[in-house]
């Protein structure tokens, strides 16, 4: 519903009239794009060779970057017509049409060699954009892994299955996917879709750090799994305030529509990055934010509850779990809080380069 509101015939008119001369040339483009989420790797490409397939936020992205762009918003109001109704003919006809068309214009841009990227490949929109990709001609489909999946969670509901190959995070998540059935060989290990964030300011002492809560909608997924978050996230928050040390809430982007919690939880309003460097400590349940903190070298908390199917990712990936029905919590909380040292940014390849790499693979 969102997203289909850039459907509108007139904003389509003004978005294709704008960006006209983004149109990419005949066969010059290698890599077309599903949207700007892997910003890292797209700005790391030939811009001659490099796509963006989207609306209004990726025909600013593709002027400002210097990027060929290939508008599809009407897309939107049809799928989400088509979720609502989806026995109507006319309905069909139209999706027919668009899916035609816009295979055509990647026909017509594309080279030989070329592949398209997505970020999810389970949602009608990127499948309808599969499928338009395919019916181009198009080398290859990739979806990239945009965070972690819990092994707890059913097979059904993971990205992977739809496009021709699926790159994932890390050898434990691939091994996870082969586990549920996926096929090794659709199966590819790139690292993060992004480069870790370098923190200019250095972790604080022990006496100053700041915590984070890196926030999740699990209020959207359920009362019983509502309740708990609420008061996991509540007695964290009275706990380690009390004990005079400073917490702070990071909504998910789902969350920022719900009131969840008053103002006695500070929350955040800053992108990834800036929160990555104003703060020392990050806590969450099973956000893959916890994974990037630890790669920009700063703290990173799991709290492990069994209501929610996590994974510990302890075990894996050099992050601190902690199961909430710890009876030491929030003093195993400060322990690390005090006795973490300012390890090293994790030093690894450039989003860029191992997309390229994993591509050759």
């Amino acid at each position: 519903t969102h997203n289909a509101k850039w459907s509108n015939s007139l904003i389509s008119l003004l978005v294709n009239s704008c960006t006209s001369l983004l149109k990419p040339k005949d066969k010059t483009v290698k890599y077309f794009f599903w949207g700007n989420k892997y910003s890292d790797i797209i700005k790391s490409l030939p811009a001659k060779e490099t796509c963006i397939i989207g609306g209004p936020k990726q025909a600013l992205f593709c002027i400002k970057n210097n990027l060929k762009f290939l508008p599809c918003m009407s897309l939107w109001g049809i799928l989400e017509d088509g979720l609502e109704d989806n026995n109507s003919n006319d309905l069909q006809d139209s999706l027919t049409l668009e899916i035609s068309q816009l295979s055509n214009q990647l026909a017509i841009s594309k080279r030989n060699e070329a592949i398209l990227v997505v970020d999810n490949d389970s949602l009608p929109m990127q499948r309808t954009v599969i499928i338009s990709a395919r019916a181009s001609g198009i080398k290859k489909t990739v979806c990239i892994q945009h965070g972690i999946f819990q092994s707890k969670s059913p097979s059904h509901i993971f990205d992977g299955w739809f496009a021709d190959e699926f790159f994932v995070i890390n050898s434990t998540q691939r091994n996870m996917l082969i586990q549920k059935g996926m096929n090794p060989s659709h199966l590819k290990v790139m690292g993060f879709h992004s480069n870790p964030y370098k923190p200019k300011r250095p972790l604080a002492k022990p006496e100053k750090r700041s915590v984070c809560f890196f926030g999740q909608p699990w209020i959207k997924y359920g009362e019983a799994r509502a309740h708990r978050y609420i008061d996991i996230v509540e007695h964290i928050f009275t706990n380690l305030t009390a004990a005079g040390i400073d917490v702070f809430y990071k909504p998910h982007p789902w969350e920022k529509s719900c009131q969840t919690f008053g103002p006695h939880i500070k929350t955040l309003d800053t992108t990834l990055n800036r929160t990555l460097e104003e703060h020392d400590v990050f806590i969450s349940l099973t956000s893959t934010a916890l994974f990037e903190a630890h790669e920009s070298g700063r703290c990173s908390i799991q709290i492990v509850d069994p209501v929610f199917d996590a994974d510990t990712f302890s075990e894996t990936n050099g992050i601190n779990s902690i199961a909430f029905a710890n009876t030491n919590l929030i003093n195993e909380i400060k322990k690390i809080i005090n006795q973490h040292a300012a390890n090293n940014l994790i030093t690894q390849e450039s989003a860029g380069v191992r997309f390229i790499k994993t591509m050759s693979q």
